[in-house]
């Protein structure tokens, strides 16, 4: 018997499929959202991480449809299965079958959804600032949402070439997402009740670090909860240590840039204040860094936002609830080449916080660039 529930575990099928919440002003703004295709180019099918800085095209050749691979290949039936598939940002949907090849049976499906966020993730603080994970219990109607805590999400009896789904909805920070699948499985008058863990790495993959280097820049704002805050793609960590060189070079006698929060290793938001939402999103994806201004003239910030437009950076002058003022910068290239890839970005840009960039010398907006 332990031996034919082995070889029905080993034959169980865990169907998986993303669901892409398209457009995060979209989501929290319309209060719903769409499901869009969602090139997931940056990540790589056997779950290692891409360097997506060269041929990022390459890594789409490998399809996340298909996890009978997975599940074969396990070096153990009772072994969990992990994907590293999921964007901070984006919705995700967990999806429940069984191989079509496998026979005739019903079946249900028992789901516990559990999810925690490491400390490799970048963040170091208790699970009682964490938020909860939800999902959408009548989908595709997005307007009620359920949290996964403490629940299990039972499914009705099934045949043969039906699926279940568990559609999550936005999950905005880096986590680590445990499905646990508990099935009832009706075959020639035999119940069996195999089971199976997924495990969902949602993070940004091949970030890279900004090394110190405190005679071109200096690193600022880690703190206690996220001490790993340089993190960046590696355009963007290449572009920020040129921008730092070149600023160092040219204006010798200036201060060193002051170079704060990028993203997290794992990206997904930083949770600032113990806020999860979409505001901080600004810093998920390894694109934009924090840089500050409070120590230079007003000449020397009219120098270094030229210099930085002209670098490929889009700049915003912002201000924080403490009255202490940075520039938001972006790589332009970079934002654009994952924004055509559909993953979650948006720009700044509203009247709140000026476009440097885009203004007009002796204009307020300018004033409110370069001013005190």
């Amino acid at each position: 018997m332990a031996c034919e529930n082995q070889k029905r575990l080993m034959d169980t099928y865990y169907m998986r499929m993303r669901t892409v919440m398209a457009g995060i002003a979209l989501l929290f703004v319309a209060n719903h959202s769409v499901a869009a295709a969602f090139d997931r180019d940056a990540l790589d099918g056997d779950g290692s991480v891409v360097d997506f800085s060269s041929a990022p095209k390459q890594a789409a050749k490998k399809t996340w449809h298909d996890s009978n691979s997975a599940l074969e290949n396990a070096p153990s039936p009772y072994d969990p299965i992990f994907h590293d598939d999921g964007i901070p940002g984006t919705g995700y949907t967990l999806g429940f079958g069984l191989k079509k090849d496998y026979g005739t049976a019903d079946w249900s499906v028992s789901v516990a959804v559990d999810y925690s966020i490491p400390t490799e993730a970048g963040h170091n603080h208790g699970a009682a600032k964490l938020p909860e994970l939800r999902y959408y219990p009548h989908w595709p109607d997005t307007k009620a949402t359920v949290s996964l805590k403490g629940t299990t999400v039972q499914s009705g009896m099934l045949t043969q070439d039906e699926n279940f789904y568990i559609h999550l909805s936005t999950v905005s920070y880096a986590a680590v997402i445990t499905a646990y699948g508990y099935y009832t499985e009706i075959s020639g008058g035999t119940t069996t009740h195999p089971s199976l863990t997924e495990i969902v790495r949602m993070r940004v993959p091949g970030l890279v670090t900004l090394p110190r280097n405190d005679t071109i820049y200096i690193s600022t704002g880690a703190t206690t909860e996220h001490p790993q805050n340089h993190y960046g793609t590696p355009n963007t960590i290449a572009a920020l240590e040129k921008l730092a060189t070149d600023w160092r070079k040219t204006y010798p006698n200036s201060p060193l840039l002051e170079i704060g929060n990028i993203s997290l290793p794992w990206g997904g938001a930083f949770d600032t204040g113990n806020d999860w939402r979409k505001k901080n999103y600004r810093h998920s994806f390894g694109v934009a860094a924090d840089l500050g201004r409070e120590n230079m003239t007003e000449s020397e910030r009219a120098n270094l936002i030229k210099l930085m437009c002209s670098s490929g950076f889009q700049v915003y002058a912002e201000t924080e609830k403490l009255g202490e003022e940075h520039y938001h910068i972006v790589l332009k290239d970079e934002f654009d080449r994952l924004n055509a890839l559909q993953w979650p970005m948006e720009l700044d840009g509203k009247e709140n916080v000026p476009d440097c960039c885009a203004a007009m010398i002796g204009t307020e907006v300018y004033k409110r660039c370069t001013g005190n």
